[in-house]
């Protein structure tokens, strides 16, 4: 740093540049590990609430931002009050994990493993043939970003799909 006795202006700038830059990484990261599943954990809630019209409960939330993780515990769907049709489900854990398909084209990839999933689902009539008994689509758009589910896993769950229209119940179980 010395070179013939004198402390270079660029060598203070440099420190500088660097100090700020370690100053915000290391704040950027607490930020994340501290607030960040609090945050999660509301506003995931928030948007499944919405998103299906019905009450939605997430205990925890543990985020893995390096690994592109994020793992809901205890999450809870309850069914509409007094409606036979819709969505009860219940899971100790869903780990979500993130993948970049494409930086050019802002493509995510998001496959989810639901670990003691109990799913009870009736697929409303229609008027025109029976409803989708799985109605994830295939992608969907956030903002900027187009998102796809790539795959779902369920490891020791108990599913129950209720179909009107031809009368069939599809139950599958791992015990």
């Amino acid at each position: 740093m010395w070179i013939g006795g004198r402390f270079r202006w660029w060598h203070a700038a440099l420190l500088t540049v660097l100090g700020v830059v370690a100053v915000a990484l290391v704040a950027s990261w607490a930020i994340v590990r501290l607030y960040g599943p609090a945050f999660t954990q509301e506003h995931v809630a928030a948007l499944l609430t919405d998103a299906l019209g019905q009450p939605a409960r997430v205990g925890a939330v543990r985020l893995r931002p390096l690994l592109g993780r994020i793992t809901l515990e205890d999450l809870e769907i309850a069914p509409r009050p007094g409606s036979p049709d819709g969505l009860a489900l219940r899971a100790a854990a869903i780990d979500v994990s993130l993948d970049i398909a494409s930086v050019w084209r802002r493509q995510l990839t998001v496959s989810a493993v639901a670990r003691d999933l109990r799913l009870d689902f009736t697929v409303p009539a229609t008027s025109g043939g029976g409803g989708s008994p799985f109605p994830l689509p295939e992608s969907f758009d956030a903002g900027p970003v187009h998102i796809a589910i790539d795959r779902v896993v369920i490891t020791g769950g108990h599913v129950v799909i209720r179909l009107p229209e031809p009368a069939m119940v599809l139950e599958i179980a791992d015990p």
